[in-house]
Parts: structure tokens; sequence; C-alpha cells
């Protein structure tokens, strides 16, 4: 059986350590590791998408000019102030610690900007406590194919205050490669895989229907108009699993492929600068 909200439940682990990785914040996978790696499971956030032009922010294209959740600098702390959609597993401290499934949520990494209008050098990745004041949530949203794991909701950043410490990324430019490489580029791949997984999932279950279901005396499946629409979903399914296995390959191996080494219509998604650079 396919679950894609179990499968996305524990990529979200892997998300934010890719995004510590990538800027070399050792002193934050230490801080994270006893939980992280034990018997124990945590749940995380990485909070992308804004009520204003949506995925706008994952378009190369714009520059993070349509960021709108702000952060400021206060003393020793960051202000953050804006409104998330759609990220998830979220929702009050208390909900998760109170599940007999998880122990609890390890917190926000959330995308911001210090000023819309510096584009690059104005992004920045911010780790954010799942119990810093401030934070409030919507109900969460409910999903088709979803099981409860993936629980998304709407955040809003209220006055939210954090130590300069959980800032990931530490100079200009360095947020928005984090952004491009690891939060969009891993998330997509990682996406493409769990929906081949699920699509293939569905495929059994038409194929096991097909079996079962008798037409004039013959399976459903060994009719030819039938037969062929399966072929087709099949086609579509090893096409798509052929597809990211290869950009992949292309990502792993920057030395040999160079930064616009995949087709035009993920050259947006993949910035292979940022992966070389912090590998």
């Amino acid at each position: 059986m396919g679950d894609i909200g179990f499968a996305t439940l524990i990529g979200k682990i892997h998300w934010i350590v890719s995004i510590m990785l990538a800027a070399k914040r050792d002193d934050l996978l230490k801080e994270f590791a006893p939980k992280l790696t034990g018997g124990e499971p945590w749940i995380a956030c990485v909070a992308i998408t804004e009520p204003a032009g949506g995925a706008n922010l994952e378009d190369a294209s714009l520059g993070f000019k349509t960021i709108r959740t702000i952060v400021k600098e206060d003393g020793g702390d960051y202000v953050i102030n804006g409104h998330k959609i759609w990220p998830g597993p979220g929702g009050p401290a208390e909900h998760f610690l109170s599940t007999n499934v998880l122990k609890g949520h390890l917190g926000y990494w959330t995308v911001a900007t210090f000023d819309p209008n510096k584009g690059r050098d104005g992004v920045t990745v911010i780790y954010v406590p799942p119990d810093a004041k401030g934070l409030s949530f919507s109900t969460p949203y409910q999903k088709m194919g979803f099981s409860w794991t993936e629980e998304n909701v709407e955040i809003c950043y209220d006055n939210v205050r954090v130590p300069k410490k959980y800032r990931i990324d530490s100079k200009p430019g360095e947020g928005a490669d984090i952004v491009e490489g690891y939060i969009i580029g891993l998330g997509r791949l990682a996406g493409s895989a769990r929906l081949v997984g699920l699509s293939e999932a569905v495929l059994e279950i038409v194929l096991e229907f097909t079996a079962n279901r008798i037409i004039a005396g013959k399976p459903e499946r060994e009719r030819s108009m039938f037969a062929g629409l399966i072929a087709e979903i099949f086609r579509g399914i090893d096409i798509a699993r052929q597809y990211y296995l290869s950009v992949t390959w292309q990502a792993m191996h920057p030395e040999l492929y160079g930064l616009y080494c995949t087709p035009e219509s993920i050259q947006n998604f993949w910035n292979f600068y940022s992966f070389q650079k912090f590998c």
C-alpha cells in the first residue's frame, strides 16, 4: 500500500538535516542529534509557501522578491512576522506531545527575508522552535490521499523572537543557495519519488480490480481497450521513474554535468553550484 503521508513525514527529517548540512552548521546538527538519531520518533516542518503569490517563491525568475515573511534584528535575537500556508505537519506543540505515535515536534525551518527588495541577498532560513511565542496555527487541511501524518496548516508569525544562532545561513546569498538547491531542489526530487511510488500503488489496485471484474466471461484487464489503458498507465509511471532517477544521477555528479545539465523544464529547481559548493 502507498502511504504518501507517511513517506512525507519521514522525508521531513532528511530535509532539515540536508539544510543544516548545506550551511555546515555542525553546532545545530549536534544540538538536534540526540533526537534525530535516538530511538523515539520526532517530526519537523519546512515552511516555504505564502498567501501572496502561492508558490512564486519557488520561481527563480522572480528572484525571491515575493517573500513577505520578514525578519528584523533586535539585539541578540531575530524577530519574525509573516504568514505561511500549507506547510506541514504543523500545529501547537502540545498537539504533538500528546500523540501516542510521535515523541514531539522539532520546530519550523522557515524561509524568510530581511528585505524583499534585496532579492537573493535578502533571503534567509531560520529555525523556529515549536513552542516559540507568537506562533499560531489554523486547523489542518483535509487532504485526499494523505494519512493523519501530514497535517498541513497555515502558520502566522506575530513578533516571533528566536536567538540569532538559529539563523541557518551566515552571509548574503547563502540562504538563496540553500533554498534553491536543498529546499526546492531536493524537495521536488523527493516529491517525484514519492509520487511515482504512490502511482505504482494505484496501478496495483487497478490490476487487482480489473483481474476480478469479469466482463462476458473474461477478466476486464484482458480485454483490449482496458489492457491498452493499463499499459498507458504503466508507461507513464515508468517514464516518470526513469526521469527522476536520471535527474538524481546528474545532481550527484556535477563534475560531469555542470550547472545546467538538466532539461529546461527542471533548471529552476536544481542549483548545481550550491550542491557542489556544500559537498
